[in-house]
């Protein structure tokens, strides 16, 4: 008799709610990683428009130019705000996919536990049968050979 765990289905279920809870935290973790290179674009970019635009002010800058210049300053602070809230997002939701990811473990963990139970018990009772049919042979050929003897 091979052993069968009754609750094999649920530990498969519980495997993949963890195997799909680690990829939901892997999306969030490329997301992050993403929009920081992201940011780190724009923060670069707006450095080298901030160094030519000092090389301009340096020869002399016109009005119209000057207003211009202001609303890129303006859209590049905004840009890099609308990507620090985008990421405090993602770090947020990256803490509940976390909680998540450690329930799901926690709820495999038990189940696997349970599967060791009873594999023990069924061990141990196999160990008990097996006992039991030697001593039935031991006892069987010793009450032949006193029938014989």
């Amino acid at each position: 008799m091979a052993f069968k765990f009754r609750y094999e289905n649920v530990l498969k279920l519980r495997e993949d709610e963890e195997e799909q809870a680690k990829n939901r935290l892997a999306v969030a973790i490329n997301r992050r990683e993403t929009l920081l290179q992201e940011k780190q674009r724009l923060q670069d970019a707006k450095q080298d428009f901030e160094e030519h635009n000092s090389e301009h002010f340096a020869k002399g800058i016109k009005a119209s130019d000057f207003a211009i210049l202001n609303a890129n300053k303006l859209w590049f602070k905004d840009e890099l705000k609308r990507y620090e809230a985008s990421i405090h997002q993602v770090e947020l939701e990256m803490v509940s996919l976390r909680v998540a990811l450690v329930k799901a473990t926690q709820e495999k963990k038990k189940m696997e536990k349970l599967k060791e139970r009873a594999l023990n018990l069924y061990l141990d009772k196999e160990k008990h049968i097996e006992t039991e049919m030697n001593d039935q042979i031991v006892t069987y050929q010793a009450s032949k050979k006193k029938l014989r003897g």
